[in-house]
């Protein structure tokens, strides 16, 4: 297909989604760049005008419509507080996509990363000296904390060691593991997996599985197409099986291209009698919904029994179910903007100085995220971040 005819199918496929904004403003206030800035062009009810008039050809500012699109962090609150039930995730991602294949630039450290998404051995090889810099303590970008990590073991055969241990008999799911956590961060997945088989469940970690395609979903590259097809040929063999991540994009991504149920980890413990902790953490723990999970999956709590096993003193954290700012690669992309809208977020800890407190989410960029912002406000507090799988494992172990 020519890029001018599948751009005309994009246009034809958003034009009956652009009408159904009924310009209530609801979305507004839910809004972090119109927040932000308190400019309607940077909302949801703004940029959806600005793509409905290119539509209809009644204004030719591509580079002011595609600035204040760059400007969207695709949080998706505006559709939790949309009447109308306007697509707006959709809409948005179509609208990248259009833009790409008409000549907009992708960033350039985005689009590197991408490309090592989609070729595993390799992003395990790149990756492996900011590894060995996490286990040595030594923090070279703000991003990735430090933190004790596997150099070499992959979640494949972490899963087999951990159910030989356990002795794991109960029912069997799928395990994604996602590129960015699997290179960056593989303990959390090794928590998972820790987590899951200390409650009986057995679990397959598939070799061919493939990135999600989160990234090139946001930043409109058309690689998505195809790894979602890798992914199809490897998840939807066996449909009777969930397919589970602890990445809350990674999920949303998936769902929108396995047949397969998929499962954030959390809700499916969730539907589980857990067995008792060994301990609880008695640090004051505060948690944050990742977007992509609020927002994108419509799990708006952590299971109460979850809960039960993470500690003594769990609450959610204020303003939990908005943006911290990651949102995938925007903290790269749009950095000032991001730094303005976690720091934001992070203000309530000044209530909670002298205290030890752990701020805890469901998804690694936002841990990220969080942990360069406490870092940056709070460094002499007892404070800490961690994933939720983490803690959770650090209690049965």
């Amino acid at each position: 297909m020519s890029n001018e005819l599948r751009i005309q199918n994009l246009l034809t496929q958003e034009s009956d989604k652009l009408l159904n904004c009924i310009h209530c403003g609801l979305c507004l206030d839910s809004c972090p760049t119109y927040k932000l800035t308190g400019n309607e062009n940077n909302s949801p009810r703004g940029r959806l005008a600005m793509w409905r008039a290119e539509d209809e050809g009644r204004t030719q500012q591509a580079e002011k419509i595609n600035h204040y699109t760059s400007e969207c962090l695709g949080c998706l609150a505006c559709e939790t507080a949309c009447p109308a039930n306007v697509p707006y995730g959709e809409i948005l991602m179509e609208q990248r996509i259009k833009q790409v294949e008409q000549g907009e630039k992708v960033n350039t450290k985005v689009k590197a990363i991408a490309g090592l998404a989609k070729k595993p051995a390799l992003m395990k090889a790149a990756t492996l000296p900011m590894r060995w810099l996490r286990n040595a303590g030594i923090q070279v970008d703000p991003l990735i904390p430090p933190g004790k990590t596997s150099l070499f073991k992959s979640s494949y055969s972490y899963a087999k060691e951990a159910q030989k241990r356990e002795e794991s008999k109960g029912e069997t799911i799928r395990f994604f593991t996602g590129c960015h956590t699997e290179n960056f961060y593989p303990e959390i997945n090794f928590a998972t997996i820790d987590v899951l088989a200390a409650n009986g469940v057995q679990i397959e970690v598939p070799k061919e599985q493939q990135c999600c395609g989160a990234i090139h979903e946001h930043s409109g590259l058309k690689d998505k197409e195809e790894l979602d097809k890798k992914n199809q040929a490897v998840f939807d063999q066996n449909k009777e099986k969930a397919v589970l991540t602890n990445a809350a994009g990674c999920g949303l991504s998936l769902q929108h291209a396995l047949a397969s149920p998929v499962m954030d980890a959390l809700s499916y413990l969730g539907k589980m009698e857990l067995k008792q902790p060994k301990r609880l953490q008695s640090a004051k723990i505060f948690i944050d919904m990742p977007c992509h999970l609020y927002h994108g999956q419509g799990v708006q709590e952590i299971p109460k029994n979850v809960l039960e096993v993470l500690g003594l003193d769990v609450a959610y954290a204020p303003s939990c179910q908005d943006c911290c700012g990651a949102a995938g690669t925007y903290n790269i992309e749009k950095a000032e903007n991001s730094e303005k809208i976690i720091d934001e977020k992070v203000l309530f800890l000044q209530k909670h100085t002298g205290q030890e407190v752990i701020i805890t989410t469901a998804n690694a960029i936002c841990m990220q995220q969080w942990s360069a912002s406490v870092k940056r406000n709070f460094p002499n507090e007892n404070f800490r971040v961690q994933h939720i799988m983490t803690l959770l494992a650090e209690n049965y172990n």
